[in-house]
């Protein structure tokens, strides 16, 4: 288990709310980003963070280990997920929410519920202009729209906001830009491209993007799971197949015990990977992209290196314009399936050979 970076130093005994945050006792890897983000909150004073990557990565994991270790710091730590009961259901509304953190942090406050949605805002800015509070939204992208608008005419692409849930949008600007000692930490596949413009490397505004786990931490979730063999070629590929997607390993985890007696080896010589779970998973981060986004991710998906701009333009339609096609690499980008790169695009790792194959069968 990671023992993590230097916690902070006791200040206060804090008023913890966890919600539905999971527990985080067993928990591996992540250093590195941790003391990121911790130095991010404690020493640059950072507003608003936003954990952005793909489903499966870790970003609900990484969030609830980083404000256990930073609990001490804040006056109320606050966890809240905004992700819906069943499909049934929807996201959490947000009046809901904003009556739910006043009353935890300032219960005395003597609203009675039926102000208006401004007033309850001012208030809560208040609250975090007074005492530092932590407060952690898990699954944002609940609240954002299903749909893309990456096929409109003018080549427009937005992530924005699912109708009657708009009022997050400046909940979060202004908690963002406002003066307080507090900080709103977000989670989400999608990053909502409103947001972007007030970040930056220097300011109080970060995004945060979530990697998969290396071969070492991987290998400790199997022996979690039980015996599994394999050498060294065989773990980095199982893991850098997959990404280092904790989840996804997981799931093909589980499946090599049932049905290949733990062997790495003879799970990796299967013809198809694409197990029902992991499908699942795919079909939530693929299957509501435009056809426009899906003929770029399409072309990305067959270029083994990342590929020039030019490149990328030859293997599309003349109905992609170039800047619709900027417009397109900005919103895989906020989706969390284009990887970093100085230049040149490419697919995000989770992972190259798995994503042609399932672009392939699924997007032709």
């Amino acid at each position: 288990m990671s023992e993590g970076p230097a916690l902070p130093s006791p200040t206060f005994t804090p008023a913890v709310s966890w919600g539905t945050a999971p527990d985080v006792a067993k928990f591996y890897g992540r250093v590195d980003e941790l003391a990121t983000l911790q130095a991010w909150i404690l020493e640059q004073r950072c507003r608003l963070i936003i954990l952005s990557g793909m489903g499966g990565i870790g970003k609900t994991w990484l969030s609830a280990k980083l404000t256990e270790q930073l609990q001490s710091a804040f006056k109320f730590v606050l966890w809240r997920s905004l992700r819906p009961i069943s499909k049934a259901h929807s996201p959490l509304p947000f009046d809901e929410l904003l009556d739910d953190l006043l009353r935890n942090l300032d219960p005395q406050s003597g609203l009675s519920g039926a102000e208006d949605i401004r007033t309850k805002i001012l208030w809560l800015i208040g609250c975090l202009q007074k005492t530092p509070c932590l407060i952690v939204l898990d699954n944002v992208e609940s609240i954002l729209k299903q749909a893309s608008s990456g096929d409109s005419a003018d080549g427009n692409i937005s992530i924005g906001y699912q109708a009657g849930y708009e009022a997050y949008c400046e909940l979060f600007r202004l908690i963002g830009q406002g003066r307080h000692q507090s900080c709103l930490m977000l989670t989400s596949r999608q990053v909502p491209q409103k947001l972007s413009p007030f970040s930056g490397e220097n300011r109080q505004v970060r995004l945060f993007s979530v990697g998969g786990l290396r071969t070492p931490d991987i290998q400790r979730i199997f022996a979690a799971k039980g015996c599994f063999q394999g050498n060294a070629d065989e773990w980095h590929h199982l893991v850098d197949y997959y990404g280092g997607n904790p989840f996804v390993l997981e799931t093909a985890a589980t499946t090599i015990q049932q049905f290949f007696g733990g062997s790495i080896s003879e799970f990796l010589t299967y013809k198809s990977l694409l197990l029902d779970d992991i499908r699942e998973l795919m079909d939530q981060q693929f299957g509501l992209l435009s056809e426009s986004e899906k003929a770029v991710i399409g072309a990305l998906a067959h270029q083994k290196m990342p590929c020039s701009l030019s490149t990328l333009r030859s293997h599309l339609s003349a109905s992609i314009t170039n800047t619709h096609m900027l417009g397109i690499l900005k919103s895989l980008k906020a989706r969390s399936l284009l990887a970093k790169a100085p230049t040149n695009p490419t697919m995000t790792s989770f992972p190259a050979n798995y994503v042609r194959d399932y672009i392939s069968q699924n997007f032709g």
